[in-house]
């Protein structure tokens, strides 16, 4: 991954847009998904920047975040993905495996992280259904 560049910039932009409401719990978990993604899975800056729409002028903090990437300084994670309340109940997806919640929870106020791809995890689930379904016919 260290000949592969690194936009900063934009990632301290995706941190703050995607969690700044939620505070640093918030600003740092999503940069634990990005640095997974980066430095754990090998996933490039164009993918990163189509995967994560969340886009805000960056605070120090995330500024600091996204410097912590580039350097590949933060702990390894194992959550690559990261959802709103709101995108979980759109998406129909799963319950997380981990929740951050501000304020005690609700819109706005809560980002859900998963070890695998939600829809995946769904995918799984309904082969599970049918091939069930079809050994009891």
């Amino acid at each position: 991954m260290s000949d592969k560049r690194i936009d900063t910039a934009l990632l301290a932009q995706i941190i703050e847009g995607e969690a700044g409401g939620m505070g640093i719990p918030g600003m740092a978990a999503v940069a634990a998904t990005l640095s997974k993604r980066i430095w754990q899975d090998g996933q490039d800056m164009a993918r990163i920047a189509h995967e994560y729409y969340g886009r805000a002028t960056p605070s120090p903090f995330a500024e600091l975040l996204a410097m912590l990437i580039e350097g590949g300084e933060l702990p390894a994670s194992e959550y690559g993905f990261i959802y709103s309340r709101e995108d979980v109940a759109a998406g129909g997806y799963p319950p997380a495996d981990y929740v951050i919640m501000r304020d005690g929870g609700g819109p706005g106020r809560e980002l859900h992280l998963y070890r695998e791809w939600p829809v995946e995890t769904l995918r799984k689930q309904r082969a599970t259904i049918v091939a069930t379904d079809e050994m009891t016919m």
